[in-house]
């Protein structure tokens, strides 16, 4: 089985490799309290460089965080309240099919921006035409790990911007290879779950831990889909607000924008209709 099988994943970039190397990577769903008595949910185990680690989840807050074993193990085996976890944000949101806009009142948009296989760079004024804030500007990039492996120099840029303050990154998994023909996602081979976790690996690899969010290339996905995804601890990220196809967003909305440069119209939309005209951007942990 594709989960109990040990995958290394390496990156070379210009014949040198700067990546992380992930093994005996698996799904798990392992809700525990820490030690201050907060609700955490462990979704993956995994080695990295040989050191064994979790993957795991505030389920009040949606933020991911990678955690060596050695300092949760210990609470892995408390028992938790059932009901506590089931009734928790982040379930509620697994359980819901998908996000396509906030499930409660908010004052502002949601900015997510796809990076699908391309060969062209990073649109980068999508950031540094960002209005100037103290605050690190909340910006979900969904990323595909064909883009990872042909633009290391944009991911360090990407990298840098979050690092020096410019930005607030949630990393949303846009699948491994952004399958689109004959039918996207759907058509016949595709395995969801290699798509999904070969891809999780790829981005830890890298250095950048994925959310909790998951991205449907071109938004197509079925009910069957839907349910494994589910079965993955993970939630699908739609839109309500796909700038290139004239959709106008509303308070809450999830806009849409492709950063890898094959879709000049949203950007062009965002930059001049959107970017310094919306009153409060917002972070997709919020939705």
């Amino acid at each position: 089985m594709i989960f109990r099988s040990v995958c290394v994943i390496s990156i070379f970039f210009c014949g040198i490799s700067f990546a992380s190397q992930i093994s005996s990577y698996k799904p798990i769903f392992i809700p525990f309290n820490d030690a201050n008595g907060q609700l955490h949910i462990a979704l993956r185990s995994f080695e990295q460089d040989g050191h064994p680690e979790y993957l795991i989840v505030s389920p009040d807050t949606l933020e991911t965080e990678v955690k060596m074993a050695t300092e949760i193990d210990l609470f892995l085996s408390k028992k938790v309240s059932e009901k506590r976890v089931s009734q928790s944000r982040f379930m509620r949101l697994v359980s819901s099919g998908e996000v396509r806009h906030s499930g409660s009142s908010v004052n502002g948009l949601f900015l997510t921006v796809d990076l699908c296989p391309s060969k062209k760079p990073f649109v980068r004024e999508v950031i540094t035409q960002l209005p100037s804030s103290e605050a690190p500007i909340p910006m979900a990039i969904a990323v595909t790990g064909v883009w990872l492996s042909q633009h290391a120099e944009d991911l360090v840029w990407l990298k840098r911007q979050a690092s020096e303050g410019r930005v607030r990154v949630t990393w949303v998994n846009h699948s491994l290879s952004h399958p689109v023909k004959p039918d996207f996602m759907r058509s016949s081979g595709i395995v969801l779950e290699d798509e999904v976790l070969k891809n999780e690996q790829q981005m830890l690899a890298v250095g950048i831990v994925p959310s909790v969010f998951f991205r449907f290339p071109g938004l197509i996905s079925s009910d069957i889909l839907k349910v494994k995804l589910r079965d993955l601890h993970l939630i699908a990220l739609g839109s309500d607000a796909w700038l290139a196809k004239g959709e106008v967003p509303k308070n809450g909305s999830v806009v849409l924008v492709h950063g890898n440069g094959n879709e000049p119209r949203g950007i062009s939309l965002l930059m001049t209709r959107y970017l310094h005209k919306v009153d409060r951007w917002l972070e997709l942990n919020k939705i």
